[in-house]
């Protein structure tokens, strides 16, 4: 097997195959100075504040979900969840809608919305701007009570 390893090897440098180059995973560029394109190219990625989790950024929500998207989580599971972590943000994930975000934010501190605020509440469509106008009339008067 070495024998024929070797035998294809030199085949391959006879007819101009090249070996397989092994960049350095480190660097974009190991090549002579200057490097090609602007500087920001070779620069650390810039961190987002919202994204560190941190400061007035500190956040550690619970989402609680339905079974599939669009479907919204059980009440009852909403309320055990808050029971159980109190001082946690829990956040209803699916299947909120106008006609439910009132009850939703009486246990919940907050939801996600996705559906509810689409053309005809269809996901694929675009969002509807007075759709979503009355989804947060809505969530300010629960807030408010």
């Amino acid at each position: 097997m070495l024998r024929r390893t070797a035998g294809l090897a030199v085949l391959a440098a006879a007819i101009g195959v090249a070996a397989p180059a092994h960049a350095d995973e480190g660097s974009l560029y190991r090549g002579p100075a200057p490097r090609p394109g602007p500087d920001i190219l070779y620069a650390a990625p810039v961190v987002a504040p919202q994204l560190t989790n941190a400061g007035v950024w500190r956040a550690d929500p619970i989402l609680v979900s339905g079974a599939m998207t669009g479907e919204a989580a059980a009440m009852s599971d909403l309320e055990a969840v808050k029971k159980a972590l109190p001082a946690t943000p829990v956040l209803a994930n699916t299947g909120v809608k106008h006609e439910t975000v009132a009850d939703v934010l009486k246990v919940a501190d907050g939801c996600i919305v996705g559906s509810s605020l689409k053309v005809d509440g269809n996901t694929w469509n675009a969002v509807d701007p007075e759709r979503a106008e009355e989804f947060m009339r809505l969530v300010k008067g629960a807030r408010k009570g």
